[in-house]
């Protein structure tokens, strides 16, 4: 045993060590020794301090950084162990700490805070002590430090009933000097103190019950405090420092309650204007602001006098400082802006009325800042101090509302406030509110009426303040009862004047909640009444409301006002609340449902509706008079808003139907006609709209007052000097006349009876209206004209005609309306624009074609084909394909579905007559010609369209040809029109379907007649076209090729010979159809044709295969692709070596087209065995690549073994003249000087060739031949594929002379011959049924040049356990295959031999002896192959020997283990092979017997410990478990040697257990599983087992020290190894094994005894390598190490 100086000197080393290393460059490592220090202080605080102060003593020029880290330990020790510190310690800290304040003359906060910290934290417990220091420092006269003084300040607020009793003597002590002191620093600190003796005193005071003496009194401090308070507040507050006078007023705020009462009285007068000095400096305004509030409590409180005549000064710069805009984000400010609001409150309550009369004259001031702050005070104190000033809340009230006028937005959002703040506390009732309430509500208004004069602010304050005023004006209806008799009649009168209305909807919702609560409540209080005497009955509110509802969507406006108007219904009339409860719900839900799809019409009709039904309900005479007269009087109201304006009209012409009364009538009529100068085009329509009701029963009236209007108001002349000058105010006047007068002649087409009616409109309207559309200039006006002529055509058709009036002018009425048809207005404005013009104008022409007689219009036939096709693509939006499928009907809305059709109907009987004219295929030809182009357009609805006028056509030319000796005896335009008719029969939308079908069975039928029968001759087909009708109805795709078939057969059977070829050629445009489902119909109708007739198109085969191929290029459609490949297909079957050799033809790379063409002819058997067979000879006579001789060493494929020619056709036909044919062709190359380029150009076709192959092996029906040939074609592509792989594709590289010259086939230099080569193997590999081998082929994903073999050779393995499993009986003859290369001059091939051998191997060759033990030979004659990767696989192979059965491993167990153990010798660090050999090795240690590894067990343990510390992860990993592997046969033969081995790991083995390889972790811990029972060590063997578990998570620092500690108990003899082993680790490359090797010495000296570190632990060598550790340039090497060394004495 050593005594106890042996145990202080290892702690004096260690937190000697420690204390030095604080000085660390880097602060994490400072903070983590620092903290080592503190976890040492647990057990001996006083030590640790002790050494601190010793290191410190003998260190006077230690740095700051390190005296700084070292201070602020000390500091958190004391504070965390106070109690535990001896009193000798105590006073050694206040010395020591005193001595740090004390040795410079200079504050350093750095250095002197913690410093000061420890004497505070001391202090809290021995005060007497620490304030002894102190004053020892602090003596009368003599000027203390800095921080002797801030430590007894912040000692007084540590330590209150401490500190007080000495407060008085240490007064006594400051007192003297401060007279002295010139300095700004030393006046800062001494303010400091004394207001935190202030404090202090208070507190104690404030706590008398709980004072350890409670007999103290303020008068005992009163004598220091009065000359203390002297100094601050006569001389240092005035001092240019900031800082200095802020440390002041922190003081004097405290101090000021401690003086005595005369002082107080005294000192009010003169310090208050001081601290308002204040404010004029460069002083924070915070401190001052918050002093003077102390004081103002103070004073006012007993001296009030003293305040009273400062009054005046103080209320203007405190209202000054008031904040307009307080930042939260800077405290100060905020702090200061309430601290200020405290001291008005401290005013309000002695000064009211000053205080008031200063706030009155403020709002009055013409700046917006003093307003603003007037404003937030007033505020402030209706919150706060409403009891102290409710006695002149009159005059508040007055002089806010004097500010209604306000026209600064900020000004405004303040004022909402206070208005606000009024009216919850119940100050704005009755007339005292209305203004406000105004107020509130003209800023609900979206856009304010700018003020001349004032500048308004950006948009984004309006909007701002526009919301606040809205929800302002919400929450006092529904939070303040006591203002809802002031808020009803103030929101009616508001509701009926036209400045609110763009606040309506905020006004109406309060309303409806107002009403809701008034529902029973006819008339008003008698407050409310006389507010609302403006409100001259409900006549009034109802027609306002019915005008406004004109625009209900905007602000929402419709849904509020329907509430109200239901909930107002007894105001009304008690007759009405059960019609309006059952009508406003209606239009309610209208409103609410009916956003998205909104119709203008529908909601007036809703509305008009109502109005009529509340008329009738009323039935008076005088009411319905009452509300049509205040209905007139409001027009002014909507001067500047149209549509409301609209709506009133139209409400006012429902009024007139409603009367009898004629001077009423005629009053209103005069009245809205006299609007027409200043309508607008809306307003025109609604002016229009109301006078058209109005003819329902005053036709005769209406009539005469508009005809006087054209003879007064179109004839009236300019009042313009002589005419000569333009009035252009004039003429605008009368074109918006004229506009309303057209559209007023229009309405009353469709309202008027037509008995009254038609006697008026040929020569009076009609004509009047035809003048002005040839004379009009405005597109509204001719517009207008339009709608009109197609009312009155409406108005004449025979369904109205009662009267059978004929319009004569017709014809020209539909020239005109024809010529309006131009290309200048197509695309003027939006959708609805086009809409309201171009199917306007067909529609006018429509209905005049309908009128009778009947007429021909063979002019109008192009223009009305352009214009309404587009129409119909225009207004549909550009609909996609998609969204037209089904019936087109469906992908519009409803009236564009009744304009279309009524236009359609028109354009056919145009065309119509004009065949009539003509019955000739010449005329039909012309016709078709101008309807081709939009049968095939890409808008479904031009093509519904384009084929129903078709229909029509062929129709009518059925109906009426008739044969005779001029006619054609030839219909030869029967293929053209169905090769165009075909692919509509299945378009995407089914009416255009049917009616392609109807199409083609007349075309059939005219082909026919032409033939000479008759039209009905062929019932059976005829009868078959009209199922095929109703079937093609489908949206079944099998349904849908099943019907096209049908119609197929149909056509080519009755359509005539000479026709098949144009039909033929038309067709095929047809596949590239803009509809997919077109286009393949197409495709089906053309596979039909050449399956019944190719053959007789031998002439035409080249032109319609690349006709077909060409159309292929383009077609995405899947269904047309398939059947136009199928076509092709066909036509190979009449003519097939014509169509392969069409295709062989076709450039490299494939287009999918030709791939799929490939893939249908691969489907004749004997074509493809001859291709197959004539590819393996070309395999195995050909070089696979040309090795070049450049340093790069590039490898490019040869074109030749890429290529399968076409031996269908050629005389190649066995390998010997295979391989003349290739010496010919080099001689002719020769011979021609033939360059790279011509080279690559006549092979070409083997890549095509080889390219279709890859598709050919897709197909089920090459299964039987990839069965049949499995083996060689296998063989055969596997190494083709190793060659393939880093090669580069043949390629031509241009020379100097040659940068012109062409380049055939470009495309094909591009191919990656590996990626060929791998998608032929894929596609062989399943067409053998060979799955499990093609999903490891999926492996091999990174094939291009450059690559190497890895990815192929790691899917080797899996390739060969399914080519074994699926494929058995074909191993021997593949092995027989591959054994040819496996002394092949070209290195893949042997590299892939040798890795499909060793997964044999694995395999046990499939269970057949025979073939294994040839396999094993020559693994181990390629031991010594030159490769290294050729080795290595032979080691991986010839280890799978351990998975074999018994009597085969004994067999080849010894030369396996010797091949294995010399490549373990193999230290090249250029390959694997050592790790191969470890893995390998560890293999058979599985199974091998006891005697065939005892003899080597301890010299291969000695050969793979370099690998231990190997950079590669994983050959350490393989390392370590080969070494738990050994450790399982113990020590055998040698025991004691491999226990030495053990041993001298174990370190090792533990550090690398925090490895940052995972791998390396989980190895280490099967290591140490299976070597610990060799330590003959029970507690350390258990600990092993239960905590290193492979899955677990090792909470690595708790486990080695637990571990170090059992393995000190157990294993004493072995620890100065393991020390020395360790030790030898702090050198590691690793920074994470040296830390973990310090912490390792750490835990282990830690729990070594006393005996053992003084005998057998050289504990100096160990401290030295540790501190020299600590110098390590990682930073977490250097925390370990601080680490360890506080375990050394803390364990």
């Amino acid at each position: 045993m050593v005594d106890s100086g042996a145990k202080d000197s290892r702690l004096l080393v260690v937190v000697g060590t420690l204390i030095e290393a604080a000085a660390d460059r880097d602060h994490a490592v400072r903070e983590i020794i620092t903290t080592s220090l503190r976890r040492i202080a647990k057990k001996h605080p006083n030590f640790v301090l002790k050494n601190i102060v010793s290191c410190r003593m003998r260190n006077p020029k230690i740095s700051a950084s390190h005296l700084i880290a070292l201070l602020q330990t000390m500091e958190q020790i004391c504070k965390e162990h106070l109690p535990d510190i001896d009193g000798d310690m105590v006073l050694q800290l206040i010395d020591f700490s005193l001595e740090e304040i004390t040795q410079t003359t200079d504050y350093q906060p750095d250095l002197h805070l913690p410093a000061s910290g420890i004497l505070v934290a001391l202090g809290q417990v021995h005060c007497n002590e620490v304030l002894g220091g102190l004053l020892r420092h602090f003596q009368p006269g003599v000027i203390p430090h800095y921080s002797i003084l801030h430590t007894m300040g912040a000692l007084a607020s540590a330590n209150v009933f401490g500190i007080v009793p000495f407060v008085k003597a240490t007064l006594g002590t400051m007192l003297p000097m401060m007279g002295m002191l010139r300095n700004d620093a030393m006046k800062q600190v001494f303010s400091y103190t004394l207001g935190r003796f202030s404090d202090a005193v208070a507190d104690y005071l404030a706590n008398i019950d709980q004072a350890p003496d409670p007999t103290v009194r303020k008068e005992s401090f009163s004598s220091e405090i009065n000359i203390a308070y002297d100094v601050l507040a006569n001389t240092w507050i005035h001092t240019r420092e900031p800082k200095v006078c802020e440390m002041v007023l922190q003081a004097i705020g405290p101090m000021f309650s401690l003086l005595s009462p005369e002082k107080i009285s005294e000192q009010v007068p003169r310090l208050i204007p001081v601290l308002l000095g204040l404010y004029r400096r460069n002083v924070d305004p915070y401190p001052v602001t918050q002093c003077l509030s102390a004081v103002l409590l103070v004073a006012l409180a007993n001296h009030r006098s003293s305040v009273e005549p400062l009054l005046d000064n103080l209320q203007n710069i405190m209202f000054d400082l008031v904040c307009i805009s307080p930042d939260y984000a800077q405290p100060a400010t905020a702090k200061n802006h309430y601290e200020v609001l405290r001291c008005f409150d401290c005013l309000a309550g002695h000064f009211l009325d000053k205080v008031i009369e200063l706030l009155i004259q403020q709002l009055k001031n013409n700046n917006d800042r003093e307003r603003v702050k007037a404003l937030f005070v007033v505020t402030h104190l209706v919150n706060s101090s409403e009891n102290i000033i409710r006695s002149r809340i009159a005059s508040l009230v007055t002089a806010l509302r004097n500010m209604l006028g306000e026209h600064n937005v900020k000004v405004k959002k303040v004022l909402l406030k206070a208005i606000v703040a009024f009216a919850y506390r119940g100050y704005l009732d009755g007339t005292e509110g209305k203004d406000f309430v105004e107020f509130i509500v003209k800023h609900c208004c979206p856009h304010p009426t700018p003020v001349i004069g004032k500048d308004l602010n950006n948009g984004s304050l309006l909007e701002e303040l526009q919301e606040t005023c809205a929800n302002t004006l919400y929450l006092l209806t529904t939070t303040v009862p006591q203002v809802e008799n002031t808020l009803w009649p103030i929101l009616l009168h508001c509701l009926l004047t036209s400045q609110y209305t763009p606040a309506c909807s905020h006004i109406v919702r309060c309303l409806a909640l107002l009403a809701t609560k008034r529902r029973d409540q006819v008339n008003f209080t008698e407050n409310s009444a006389k507010l609302a005497q403006e409100v001259t009955g409900p006549h009034v509110v109802l027609g306002r409301c019915l005008a406004l509802l004109g625009c209900p969507l905007k602000s929402g406006r419709g849904v509020h006002i329907l509430q109200f108007l239901k909930n107002y219904a007894l105001n009304v009339s008690r007759h009405l609340k059960p019609l309006w409860e059952s009508k406003i719900p209606q239009l309610v839900s209208y409103l609410e449902n009916c956003k998205d799809s909104w119709d203008a019409r529908v909601w007036e009709d809703l509305v008009l509706e109502l109005l009529s039904a509340t008329l009738t309900e009323m039935d008076e005479e005088k009411w319905t008079v009452g509300l049509g007269v205040k209905l007139m009087e409001q027009t002014p109201l909507y001067q500047s808003y149209p549509e409301e304006r609209g709506m009133l009209y139209k409400c006012l012409a429902v009024t007139v139907c409603h009367t009898t009364d004629l001077q009423f009538i005629s009053h209103q009529l005069d009245a809205m006609l006299c609007s027409m100068r200043q309508n607008s085009v809306s307003e025109s329509k609604a002016c229009a709209r109301a006078v058209g009701i109005c003819t329902r029963n005053h036709l005769n009236l209406v009539l005469l007052k508009l005809e006087r209007l054209i003879k007064e108001e179109l004839t009236r002349k300019s009042s313009r000097l002589l005419g000569f000058m333009k009035d252009v105010k004039h003429e605008g006047e009368v074109e918006r006349i004229r506009l309303t007068l057209l559209l007023c002649y229009g309405e009353l087409a469709l309202e008027a009876l037509s008995c009254e009616l038609l006697p008026h409109l040929e020569q009076g309207i009609t004509q009047w209206v035809l003048q002005q559309l040839q004379t009009a200039k405005d597109a509204s006006v001719r517009e207008a004209s339009l709608r009109t002529l197609g009312n009155i055509a409406e108005a004449l058709h025979p369904n109205r005609n009662t009267l059978n009036v004929i319009l004569h002018s017709r014809s020209e009425v539909l020239n005109q309306t024809l010529n309006q048809l131009r290309p200048q207005y197509s695309n003027v404005g939006l959708n609805n624009r086009r809409l309201d013009l171009y199917p306007m104008v067909l529609r006018v022409a429509a209905a005049l074609i309908k009128l009778p007689p009947s007429i021909a219009a063979v002019f109008v036939l192009k223009i009305c084909f352009d214009r309404v096709y587009n129409a119909a693509a225009a207004v549909a939006g550009d609909s996609s394909p998609e969204e037209c499928l089904g019936d087109i009907s469906n992908c519009v809305d409803v009236g564009w579905t009744d304009h279309m059709t009524l236009i359609l109907g028109c354009l056919n009987t145009l065309v119509q007559q004009l065949l009539l004219d003509s019955v000739s295929p010449a005329t039909l030809d012309d016709i078709f010609t101008l309807l081709e182009p939009w049968l095939i357009k890409k808008n479904c609805h031009q093509r519904a369209a384009s084929i129903n006028t078709l229909h029509s056509i062929l129709q009518c030319y059925l109906g009426n040809v008739n044969f005779g000796y001029e006619a054609p005896s030839k219909f030869s335009q029967s293929g053209l029109i169905l090769g165009q008719v075909v692919p509509r029969c299945t378009d995407p939308c089914m009416a255009v379907r049917q009616e392609a079908i109807d199409c083609v069975r007349l075309v059939l039928c005219l082909a026919a007649l032409y033939e000479g029968h008759v039209v009905d001759h062929d019932n059976d087909h005829a009868s078959d076209l009209s199922q095929i009708r109703e079937k093609v109805h489908t949206e079944d795709p099998n349904e849908l090729f099943k019907v096209t078939n049908e119609l197929a057969k149909i056509i080519c059977t009755r359509l005539p010979h000479f026709q098949r070829i144009h039909f033929l050629e038309s067709l095929v445009n047809g596949l590239e159809d803009v509809e997919p489902y077109s286009s393949s119909g197409a495709s089906v109708v053309l596979t039909v044709l050449l399956k019944s007739h190719g053959g007789e198109l031998y002439h035409q085969v080249g032109d319609i295969l690349n006709n077909i191929l060409e159309r292929l290029v383009n077609i995405q459609c899947a269904q047309t692709r398939m059947g136009s490949v199928r076509a092709i297909q066909a036509l190979a079957h009449h003519h097939p070596k014509a169509v392969v050799t069409g295709l062989l033809h076709q450039p490299l790379p494939y287009d999918t087209s030709v791939v799929e063409c490939w893939s249908v002819l691969a489907q004749d058997p004997a074509l493809s065995a001859d291709i197959i067979e004539h590819f393996l000879q070309l395999m195995n006579n050909a070089a696979l690549y040309d090795e070049q001789t450049d340093r790069e060493k590039l490898r490019i494929a040869a074109l030749q073994p890429l290529a399968v020619s076409n031996y269908k056709y050629n005389s190649i036909n066995d390998r010997a003249l295979l391989k003349t044919f290739q010496v010919q062709f080099w001689r002719a190359v020769q011979v021609m000087q033939l360059g790279p380029l011509t080279y690559a150009f006549l092979f070409t076709c083997f890549l095509q060739a080889i390219s279709a192959m890859q598709e050919m092996f897709r197909l089920a029906t090459m299964q039987e031949i990839a069965v049949k040939r499995f083996p060689e074609l296998f063989s055969t592509m596997l190494i083709v594929l190793s060659c393939y792989i880093g090669t580069s594709p043949p390629q031509h590289t241009k020379g100097k002379k040659d940068k012109s010259v062409f380049v055939p086939n470009q495309n094909a230099y591009k191919l990656n011959p590996a990626r060929v080569a791998v998608e032929a193997f894929k596609s062989f590999l399943l067409c053998s049924k060979c799955e499990h081998v093609a999903e490891a082929m999926l492996q091999c994903t990174h094939v291009g040049i450059g690559d190497s073999l890895a990815s192929f050779i790691e899917m080797i393995p899996a390739i060969t356990k399914a080519l074994c499993y699926r494929m058995p009986q074909s191993m021997p003859r593949l092995v027989t295959c591959l054994n040819q290369y496996v002394t092949s001059s070209l290195e893949p091939q042997r590299i892939v031999v040798a890795a499909f051998y060793a997964e044999l191997v694995s395999l046990n060759a499939n269970g057949q002896a025979v073939l294994l033990e040839s396999i094993v030979s020559n693994l181990l004659s390629c031991l010594n192959d030159p490769s290294p990767v050729v080795r290595q696989l032979c080691l991986k192979g010839l280890a799978s020997v351990s998975h074999l059965a018994e009597e085969q491993k004994n067999r080849h167990c010894q030369p396996v283990l010797s091949a294995l153990i010399q490549g373990l010798d193999d230290h090249d660090s250029s390959n694997n092979i050592p790790l191969e050999a470890m893995r390998g090795f560890s293999q058979m240690l599985q199974v091998v017997d006891v005697e065939h590894v005892q003899g080597v067990q301890v010299s291969v343990a000695l050969r793979i410990k370099p690998y231990f510390e190997n950079e590669n992860p994983n050959v350490q990993e393989a390392a370590f478990r080969m070494f738990g592997d050994l450790a399982k046969f113990g020590g055998t033969n040698s025991k004691g040697a491999f226990q030495e081995q053990v041993t001298s790991n174990l370190v090792c083995l533990l550090l690398h257990l925090d490895d940052s390889s995972k791998t390396v972790v989980k190895a280490c811990k099967y290591a140490l599983r299976e070597a610990s029972p060799l330590l003959g060590a029970e507690k350390i063997n258990t600990m092993m087992q239960d905590h290193l578990i492979d899955a677990g998570n090792l909470h690595y620092p708790e486990f080695l020290a637990d571990l170090v500690k059992i393995m000190v108990e157990e294993l004493p003899e072995i620890t100065p190894a393991l020390v020395m082993n360790a030790l030898v680790y702090i050198k590691s490359s690793w920074p994470v094994i040296r830390g973990n090797a310090a912490m390792f010495i750490g835990h282990l000296y830690g729990n070594l005894s006393d005996c053992d570190i003084s005998s057998k632990v050289p504990i100096d060598t160990v401290c030295a390598r540790l501190i020299q550790l600590l110098q390590d340039d990682d930073q977490g090497v250097r925390a370990k190490v601080a680490k360890a060394l506080s375990y050394l004495v803390m364990v």
